[in-house]
C-alpha cells in the first residue's frame, strides 16, 4: 500500500514542483525588470540628426557644440557616431539655438537661429564638404510632410488596415478584414500591438481593433487622425515571436499647445457606376451612402501632464446585389400534378413557396438588400512626465459597431440572400494600455506595460423571434437564441435559398490580459533589448451550427422518378414532403464554452548595426503555451480504445514525455 501511494505521489509532486518553479521564475524576471520609482520631468524637446560629406557618405566622429543666442558658453556638446547619427536630449524650448559642426579634413560650420518647442523633436541633415561652406549645410528632415500625405491618400473608409499592407511582400486580406499573409506565412501568425499592448482576438488570432465584422466589412477601426506611426515588421527577431509580421500602432500623443481638428468624408452612389447583373436586369443603381466624421482635441494638463482624445462616426448604407431565380407559377404547376398523380400535396409546401418574395418576381432575376453599418469610435489617451526618460502613459479607446448584411451563399448549404434573413451582428470593442517608461541610466531604457483587450461580438438572423410553427413547421426548437427559420435549400443552386445560414447564431466575447517588461540598452553599435511577458488568455463563446435545422429538397426520393428537369423534381420532393435525408439535419446540445489559456515568453536580442546599410540581429526567445482548459469541463480529446475523454482527466505521461511543458527556442539571424 506504502509502494502504491509512493508511486501515486511523486509524479504528481514532481509536477507541481516544476509549475511553482517556472512560476517562481517568471516572477523574478520581471520583478527584476520593472522600476521602483518614476519622476516627473520638466517638457524640453531633442534635437537629433546625421553628418555626412556632399558623397552621401556618413561622416562619424564629427564634434557638434550647441549654443544659446550669442552666448559663449556651450550649452551642449555631441559627438556624432560611426553612422553619423547624433543627438542633443533635454533641451529647453528656444527660438534662437545656435549649431557649430567641425571635423578635421572638412570645412567648419555654422548655423544660427534654430527653435524647438517644448515635447518636439527636430531632425537635422548636416552636409560638410572639403573645400567650402555649403550654404545649405544644415537643413530640416521634414516628416510632416510625408504624414500629410499619408493623410490625404484616398484611402477607402479612412482604414489604417489598407495601409498596413502597402510593405513588399504582404498579400491581399486573408478571410477577414485586417488581416493579410506576408512573406507566404499565414494571417493568423501576425502581431498586432496597439501603443504597447497586445491588440489580439485569440478566436481568430487576429487583430481586434480593426478587425472585420459582417460581409468582410470593418467593424472598429483606429480613425488615421488618431495614429501617429503604423510600423510594419516583416521579419520581427525575437522580440515578437515566431510571428509572420508585427504591425505596431502608436496612439498620438497630446501637446503643450491646445489643438484639434475636424473632418467629414462622403460618398454615393452618384459617383459610383451600376454594376453588371442590375444593368442586364434593367434595375437602377442600388443605394449606397457613406459619411464619416469626426474630431481631434489634445493639448496640455496640469503637472506637465498632456491630452489626446479623438472620435469618429461612420455611417454606411449600401446595396448588396444578387442574381437569383424563384420557382415559376408554372413549373409549380407541372410539379404538382406529377405529385398528385399519385399522393396528395403535403400542407407544408404551399407556406415554404409563399416565403419567396412575390414583389421581386419569379423565374430569373436581381434584387438589392441594403446593408448596413453604424460604427463609433472614441480614443482617449494622457501622457505624464518625458518620454525617454521617466514617463507614464495610459490609452483607452472603444468602439460600438451594428450591421445589418447578407451572408447567404447560393447553392447547398449557403443560406439566403433576401433582405428578411440578412444577418445582424452587434460589434463591442475595447483597449487599455498603460505604459511605464524609465530611464535607469543614459543608455538604460526600462519600459513595463500592462494592457488589457475586449471583443464582444454577436452575430444572429435577421428573423430572430419568428415562430417556425406559424406555417405548420415543428422543428422542436426551444431557445430563443435559435429561433427562425430552418435553412431551406430547393433545388441547390438552381433557386435561391431560404432561411439563414447553417452557422448562425454564434457570439463570443474574448479577453487578453498582458504583462510585459523590456530593457533597452544602447552600447553604441549594439542595441540589445530584453524583456518578457506574461498573457492570459479568455474566450467565451457560442456557435450554434446546425441548430435551427436544414431541409433540403433535392428530388433524390421521389422528383427523379417523374421528371429529368433538376428543378422540378426538386419541386416535386417538396411538394410531396420528402427531404434529402442525406443534408438534411438537425443539431442538439449547448455550444456555450468558456475557454482558459496562459502563456509566458522570455527573450534577450542583440541589433548589431555593422554599416549604415547592413544590421545584424541575433536573438533567443522562449515561448511556453498551457494546455487550454473549459472552465465547466466541456473539452475533451478522442483517445483510442477510450473514446472521448475530458482534458487533464488522463495521465498521458507514460506516452509523451514532459508533457507539462510546451518549449520553442527561436533563435533567429536577420540582416537589413
Amino acid at each position: 500500500m506504502t509502494n502504491t501511494l509512493r508511486k501515486l505521489i511523486q509524479p504528481s509532486l514532481l509536477m507541481w514542483c516544476r509549475r511553482v518553479t517556472q512560476i517562481r521564475a517568471v516572477t523574478a524576471l520581471l520583478s527584476t525588470f520593472v522600476a521602483v520609482q518614476a519622476v516627473g520631468q520638466a517638457a524640453s524637446g531633442t534635437l537629433r540628426g546625421r553628418v555626412s560629406d556632399t558623397r552621401g557618405h556618413t561622416v562619424g566622429g564629427a564634434q557638434l557644440l550647441l549654443y544659446i543666442g550669442n552666448r559663449a558658453e556651450v550649452r551642449a556638446t555631441a559627438v556624432s557616431d560611426h553612422l553619423g547619427q547624433f543627438e542633443f536630449i533635454h533641451l529647453a524650448p528656444a527660438s534662437d539655438y545656435r549649431l557649430r559642426v567641425t571635423h578635421s579634413g572638412y570645412v567648419s560650420i555654422e548655423a544660427a537661429g534654430i527653435s524647438l518647442r517644448a515635447g518636439k523633436t527636430r531632425q537635422l541633415q548636416i552636409t560638410l564638404d572639403s573645400r567650402r561652406a555649403l550654404s545649405n549645410a544644415v537643413t530640416d528632415v521634414n516628416t510632416v510632410g510625408v504624414r500629410q500625405q499619408v493623410r490625404t491618400l484616398p484611402v477607402r473608409g479612412q482604414a489604417s488596415g489598407n495601409l498596413e499592407t502597402l510593405i513588399p511582400g504582404a498579400g491581399a486580406t486573408a478571410g477577414t478584414f485586417g488581416s493579410f499573409p506576408v512573406n507566404g506565412s499565414r494571417a493568423q501568425f501576425n502581431t498586432y500591438i496597439v501603443s504597447g499592448t497586445n491588440n489580439l482576438d485569440p478566436f481568430r488570432n487576429a487583430e481586434a481593433i480593426g478587425q472585420g465584422g459582417a460581409f468582410a466589412a470593418p467593424a472598429v477601426l483606429l480613425p488615421l487622425d488618431t495614429i501617429q506611426e503604423i510600423e510594419v515588421q516583416t521579419n520581427t527577431g525575437a522580440e515578437y515571436g515566431p510571428s509572420g509580421a508585427a504591425v505596431l500602432t502608436t496612439i498620438k500623443s497630446g501637446g503643450p499647445q491646445l489643438h484639434g481638428s475636424l473632418f467629414e468624408f462622403f460618398d454615393n452612389e452618384k459617383l459610383a457606376a451600376n454594376n453588371f447583373y442590375n444593368n442586364a436586369f434593367g434595375r437602377p443603381r442600388p443605394e449606397f451612402r457613406n459619411n464619416q466624421f469626426g474630431f481631434t482635441a489634445g493639448g496640455p494638463l496640469p503637472y506637465r501632464s498632456y491630452f489626446f482624445s479623438s472620435y469618429e462616426g461612420q455611417h454606411e448604407r449600401v446595396g448588396v446585389t444578387a442574381a437569383s431565380r424563384f420557382p415559376t407559377e408554372e413549373e409549380i404547376a407541372a410539379a404538382t400534378s406529377l405529385v398528385q398523380a399519385g399522393r396528395s400535396v403535403n400542407a407544408l409546401a404551399s407556406p415554404i413557396l409563399a416565403l419567396y418574395p412575390a414583389s421581386l418576381g419569379q423565374g430569373p432575376l436581381s434584387f438589392s438588400v441594403i446593408g448596413r453599418s453604424d460604427g463609433n469610435t472614441l480614443a482617449l489617451k494622457a501622457d505624464h512626465g518625458e518620454r525617454g526618460q521617466d514617463s507614464i502613459s495610459a490609452s483607452y479607446a472603444v468602439g460600438v459597431n451594428r450591421q445589418r448584411f447578407p451572408q447567404g451563399q447560393f447553392g447547398l448549404g449557403g443560406g439566403s440572400r433576401l433582405p428578411g434573413y440578412a444577418s445582424q451582428s452587434h460589434t463591442i470593442v475595447q483597449l487599455f494600455a498603460t505604459e511605464w517608461e524609465r530611464a535607469l541610466s543614459s543608455r538604460l531604457l526600462n519600459s513595463a506595460r500592462f494592457g488589457y483587450s475586449r471583443y464582444h461580438e454577436t452575430t444572429f438572423p435577421g428573423d430572430m423571434g419568428f415562430n417556425v410553427t406559424a406555417i405548420g413547421l415543428n422543428t422542436g426548437v426551444n431557445s430563443a437564441r435559435d429561433s427562425g427559420l430552418p435553412e431551406i435549400d430547393i433545388a441547390p443552386g438552381e433557386y435561391e435559398n431560404l432561411g439563414a445560414p447553417l452557422s448562425l447564431p454564434r457570439g463570443r466575447a474574448s479577453n487578453v490580459f498582458d504583462f510585459s517588461d523590456r530593457i533597452s540598452w544602447n552600447r553604441g553599435a549594439h542595441q540589445w533589448k530584453f524583456g518578457g511577458s506574461i498573457t492570459l488568455l479568455q474566450e467565451n463563446a457560442f456557435t450554434d451550427t446546425g441548430m435551427r435545422g436544414r431541409l433540403v429538397f433535392d428530388g433524390s426520393q421521389l422528383g427523379d422518378q417523374l421528371s429529368g428537369d433538376f428543378a422540378i423534381a426538386s419541386l416535386v420532393d417538396l411538394l410531396a414532403g420528402l427531404p434529402a435525408p442525406g443534408v438534411t439535419t438537425i443539431a442538439r446540445g449547448d455550444s456555450q464554452r468558456y475557454l482558459r489559456q496562459h502563456r509566458w515568453a522570455a527573450y534577450i536580442e542583440d541589433g548589431w548595426q555593422l554599416r549604415p546599410a547592413l544590421k545584424v540581429t541575433l536573438g533567443l526567445r522562449h515561448d511556453q503555451f498551457s494546455v487550454p482548459s473549459e472552465k465547466q469541463g466541456r473539452l475533451s480529446n478522442f483517445v483510442p480504445g477510450a473514446g472521448l475523454v475530458q482534458v487533464g482527466l488522463l495521465d498521458l505521461s507514460t506516452n509523451i514525455s514532459r508533457t507539462w511543458a510546451i518549449l520553442r527556442h527561436a533563435p533567429r539571424f536577420r540582416s537589413d
